[in-house]
């Protein structure tokens, strides 16, 4: 005969049970995995994670703050340089000016002691260069002149062969000499512009003034330039012109 099963109420079974579980921690597991889904048994640690999202939070804010005050500092640094740059910038520029300034200043001072040194010997280049012979200088600023070109200027102003505009600019001319060609004993005249570096505005400027020298005296008069180097081209254009170019090493 089977022997017959215990009907226990729900009471009972649940008392016992509870019993057993404390009886037997280990027990306690495998009914919870038993009775509960894997969704469940996960909550403990997602609850943890939650309850921890609050210090991330707190964290990334952190995080983010430090990354805008970086992000400051690099836009000062920035901002730094740029000005610094420019300060560098407008100091070179100074540099060059100055640079340009110096360089303009020995420029002329170089230009000044050579027109000083060819009026110094002007006669004897006149002799050997221009094939002139008892020569007078007219007009020059270092050396004492025969002549005042200035009076004779003005002169020609008030008889209104001239202009006064031509008048100031043959009154610039470095130097106006009147001699004889030394081959045929004529009376010459020569007006001569002295340029470091003979360029096209000299050529033409002594063309101009030697044409208003020409219409003082009646008489023909010879534009010069003297330099220490002049280019091809500008040496033609003098031909062109009628300029006689005379090359005296600086």
């Amino acid at each position: 005969m089977i022997p017959a099963i215990e009907t226990l109420n729900p009471e009972s079974l649940a008392a016992r049970m509870v019993a057993e579980l404390n009886e037997n921690p280990e027990a306690r597991s495998i009914l919870l995995r038993t009775l509960l889904t894997d969704d469940f048994l996960m909550l403990p640690a997602k609850v943890d994670r939650l309850m921890d999202l609050p210090a991330r939070v707190e964290r990334l804010e952190r995080d983010v703050s430090e990354l805008k005050a970086g992000q400051a500092r690099l836009e000062a640094d920035v901002s730094d340089l740029k000005a610094g740059q420019a300060k560098l910038e407008a100091g070179q520029a100074k540099l060059e000016a100055g640079l340009s300034r110096v360089e303009g200043r020995v420029g002329n001072l170089r230009g000044r002691n050579y027109e000083h040194r060819i009026t110094r010997f002007i006669t004897n280049t006149a002799n050997h260069k221009l094939n002139m012979r008892d020569v007078r200088v007219v007009w020059s600023e270092y050396i004492p002149h025969s002549d005042d070109l200035s009076v004779q200027i003005l002169d020609a102003e008030d008889q209104g062969i001239i202009t006064a505009e031509q008048g100031q600019n043959l009154g610039n001319t470095d130097i106006v000499l009147t001699g004889r060609r030394r081959s045929d004993l004529t009376e010459i005249c020569a007006v001569i512009e002295i340029s470091l570096t003979i360029d096209a505005s000299d050529i033409s400027r002594v063309a101009d003034r030697a044409k208003t020298f020409a219409l003082i005296t009646q008489q023909p008069v010879t534009p010069v330039v003297i330099g220490d180097s002049i280019t091809v081209q500008d040496r033609q254009r003098a031909e062109t012109t009628g300029v006689t170019v005379v090359i005296v090493k600086e």
